[in-house]
């Protein structure tokens, strides 16, 4: 089957999909730490805002993720107009400034990227080395530099991002989890909750995995374009209640039944799609909202993204 055959099927699918809502929207202030839940969320340059704008790193400026502390999702953050707050166990809350004058740059790789941290300072540092019991500091981003993404991934839009893993946005459906506790079930496992694909946008109204197919999204002025089939690390397996991780959890469930590689060959056990948003800077998207399935903004192949 050559391309425009599948184009041409894939048109006819999407074209019988219905309208996705927006189920809900979540930021994780601190990259790998407790998200917050939100009914609406305004757009920035780098994804919505405050998402993914600060980062731990070990005693060699190395970031740190639940793939190496997995307790790091009991850490809880809340955000006010003037702070960031984290809070963990039996420790006092922390309050870090929105705003800082900070100037101690550390250079930090985000797979491949190279990222500018602002290091918070010992008060942080003290603070999350406790409730991590290891030896951490706390980095914001330094909105002064600006972050190159792979061109594999945003084309010839001039995307950018914090310190998230490849791409500002991740976009998941409340149907492929439902598709996943079935394999989970089949399996004698319990269900597992949406919070441990750590999303940005939870779309529902779609049918099981057809967020693989859908090039972009739009509401108004904001458009999120999907270019990145996300392939699952240890995190899935790894409950964000309590910080324990599975034996036997989602990465080995979707390796035997969602094992795929993407458009640039690359092997994967996938669920749900990273984007950025190509239009809508500024723009708030809310819970409810429905959203229209459209084509892909600049230069990259829309289907297929898995083979």
């Amino acid at each position: 089957m050559d391309r425009s055959q599948i184009r041409g099927r894939w048109a006819r699918r999407v074209a019988s999909q219905p309208m996705p809502r927006v189920e809900s929207l979540h930021v994780y202030p601190v990259k790998s730490c407790g998200g917050i839940d939100l009914q609406q969320a305004t757009i920035g340059p780098r994804g919505f805002l405050y998402d993914r704008c600060w980062i731990i790193v070990d005693e060699q400026g190395r970031k740190l993720t639940q793939r190496d502390i997995t307790s790091m999702a009991t850490v809880r953050t809340s955000l006010s107009s003037e702070a960031i707050t984290l809070s963990a166990n039996n420790l006092e809350p922390l309050s870090v400034p929105l705003v800082s004058e900070r100037s101690e740059r550390t250079r930090v790789d985000v797979w491949g990227n190279e990222c500018i941290g602002l290091d918070e300072g010992d008060e942080p540092a003290a603070w999350l080395s406790d409730a991590l019991r290891r030896n951490v500091r706390l980095l914001r981003f330094d909105e002064t530099s600006f972050r190159k993404l792979d061109p594999e991934w945003i084309g010839d839009t001039k995307a950018t991002a914090a310190f998230s893993d490849v791409l500002p946005f991740l976009v998941v459906n409340t149907a492929s989890l439902d598709a996943l506790n079935k394999m989970r079930a089949d399996r004698g496992m319990p269900p597992c909750t949406i919070d441990r694909f750590r999303a940005n946008i939870v779309l529902n109204g779609l049918e099981a995995w057809a967020e693989d197919e859908i090039p972009a999204l739009q509401i108004g002025e904001i458009k999120i374009d999907l270019t990145r089939p996300c392939s699952r690390c240890r995190v899935p397996s790894i409950d964000q209640q309590t910080g324990v991780e599975e034996d036997y959890g989602n990465l080995e469930v979707l390796a035997e039944e969602r094992k795929f590689k993407n458009y640039i060959n690359r092997p994967g056990a996938m669920f749900g799609v990273q984007g950025m948003c190509t239009h809508g800077e500024g723009q708030t998207l809310k819970v409810g909202d429905e959203m229209t399935i459209v084509e892909l903004t600049g230069n990259l192949p829309t289907v297929p993204r898995l083979f």
